[in-house]
């Protein structure tokens, strides 16, 4: 069978799962979650598309903080227009190929497929690390909430919370210490020795490598670190307003507030990074209607889980394949006629 008759197949019955496992989630509640979500009035589909749109634009300002000082360099346009031209791979894909998607536009501005690896490197290492910033932020401020609404699953909550600083931490290990980085490295050998991956030990030790010389300079250089992690901030907040967002659409009580909503939505992200499942799919699914069901009831959470699902993927593909087109079809050939 051809690759990508496969790879079609696979990314359609990841769609197919996901829709089982929400019918299988509500029963027939799933009728009554369709009949709320036509309720929604435009004005906050409007604004779910701009924190779409934005969220985009954001990645795009952090791939071009990443490239810019590279020997090749980035121009800011095309720094913005990555996040779009990912966006469209990335809902494709379920996530998989939007690492491969920059490497390939940024070979297309002239940067190696080798510098192109490793600025996706930095930008996945500063979304780690900002995930669990924000996560722990989000813990602070609502962990009395937290307690009282989730007692039964809190010790899981804070499990999966320890996992993913426990992440972060290797990473930034990696980048920072030398000789962390050599544990990390011989560590590997050893397990993988006598094992079918012992042929990869060579990419192992290339990655890392690559992990540590991209990410230490930055890093290392105080301001250009924080504006990374403040851009990371912005980027990610632009996803977790879409929950409150929705919520509001449906008319949820007074006192579902934005702060218990981005609260709620960052842990559910830090928790679904730690479950490998391709695309996250079920993970979302069933993590986000659990805790957000402690706000309201399990039918808006539901409708809320799958705004979140379809804007994050296909509406983020719609708009980013609209502002992309309109930046490099239309704009470009006027300025190229002397109309701009």
């Amino acid at each position: 069978m051809n690759k990508k008759i496969r790879n079609l197949l696979f990314y359609f019955g990841l769609v197919i799962l996901m829709f089982f496992v929400i019918k299988k989630m509500l029963g027939d509640g799933i009728y009554d979650v369709l009949e709320l979500l036509k309720t929604i009035e435009f004005k906050y589909i409007a604004l779910i598309l701009i924190c779409v749109g934005a969220y985009n634009f954001m990645e795009g300002i952090i791939v071009w903080l990443t490239a810019k000082n590279t020997a090749a360099g980035l121009e800011f346009k095309s720094g913005i227009l990555s996040g779009y031209y990912t966006a469209v791979f990335r809902a494709l894909t379920f996530g998989t190929g939007s690492a491969a998607a920059l490497i390939y536009y940024l070979n297309k501005k002239n940067i190696s497929p080798e510098v192109g690896y490793g600025i996706v490197t930095v930008s996945y290492s500063f979304h780690k690390i900002t995930v669990a910033l924000y996560v722990t932020v989000g813990l602070l401020i609502n962990f009395g909430f937290f307690r009282e609404n989730y007692g039964e699953y809190f010790g899981y909550i804070i499990a999966g919370y320890i996992l993913t600083v426990i992440i972060v931490a290797v990473l930034l290990g990696i980048c920072l210490s030398s000789k962390f980085h050599n544990i990390i490295l011989k560590t590997s050998g050893r397990i993988l020795k006598n094992t079918k991956f012992s042929g990869k030990l060579q990419l192992i030790e290339k990655k890392l490598n690559s992990l540590r010389n991209e990410t230490g300079s930055i890093l290392r250089d105080r301001k250009n670190a924080l504006k990374m992690i403040a851009a990371e901030f912005l980027k990610l907040t632009c996803w977790y307003l879409i929950p409150y967002i929705s919520l509001k659409g449906m008319g949820c009580p007074e006192d579902v507030t934005v702060i218990y909503s981005l609260g709620i939505i960052s842990l559910v992200v830090a928790l679904v990074g730690v479950i490998p499942t391709p695309g996250n799919v079920a993970s979302v699914e069933i993590i986000f209607t659990i805790m957000f069901s402690v706000l309201v009831s399990e039918t808006q959470a539901a409708a809320a889980m799958i705004i979140y699902r379809f804007s994050t993927y296909y509406g983020a593909f719609f708009v980013a394949v609209i502002i992309y087109f309109a930046a490099t079809r239309l704009v470009n050939p006027f300025k190229r006629h002397g109309h701009a």
